[in-house]
């Protein structure tokens, strides 16, 4: 349950970001491109609100199937995960796309720096929380000798590269938003 409460808050983050970043947006604002990467289509910049809004939905889904049913599916988790993390990514890239502000048949520049570190915050905070809880049999790349021998050092030295694993990724996440908007 501690698993699905986190992905939910992550969404419910993400949806607060979401509408923070959407108030820099000017009202209209790119949703389509073609193929050689010009602007053809645009919406309000409030049509944004759908995947995150959807995200907290689903998630919230989730969390509520793991309050009234405590047996998790064996892949319930992972595969929530990696929706919520696809679809923030796709939300966050566009996003930023759309922060440049283009019009019709300009060609789009690409925020790379949130196309690069996205991904790789998004798998750190998933290994994080997942190194967090990580049981003893499990493989580690923390498994030595003497931190398998003792409970107390497995837990301490999982929950310190769990909690590092997660500090890194916001870290991620919060310099590739600044290199892109204030930089």
């Amino acid at each position: 349950m501690r698993i699905s409460r986190s992905i939910l808050i992550f969404s419910i983050l993400n949806l607060i970001g979401v509408i923070a970043f959407i108030y820099f947006l000017p009202e209209t604002v790119i949703f389509g491109f073609t193929g050689s990467l010009y602007a053809s289509e645009f919406i309000g910049k409030w049509y944004n609100l759908m995947i995150p809004v959807i995200q907290v939905i689903i998630t919230l889904i989730i969390f509520l199937v793991d309050i009234f049913n405590p047996n998790p599916h064996r892949y319930r988790y992972l595969t929530s995960w990696v929706a919520v993390s696809f679809t923030t990514y796709i939300v966050w890239v566009m996003l930023f796309l759309q922060y440049e502000n283009f019009e019709l048949g300009v060609k789009l520049t690409w925020p790379w720096t949130v196309i690069i570190l996205f991904p790789f915050a998004l798998f750190m905070l998933a290994e994080g929380f997942y190194t967090i809880n990580k049981a003893i049999d499990d493989f580690s790349i923390f498994g030595l000798k003497w931190v398998r021998n003792n409970a107390n050092v497995w837990k301490n030295t999982h929950r310190t590269a769990g909690k590092s694993l997660i500090l890194v990724s916001i870290l991620f996440i919060v310099i590739s938003i600044l290199n892109e908007v204030a930089i």
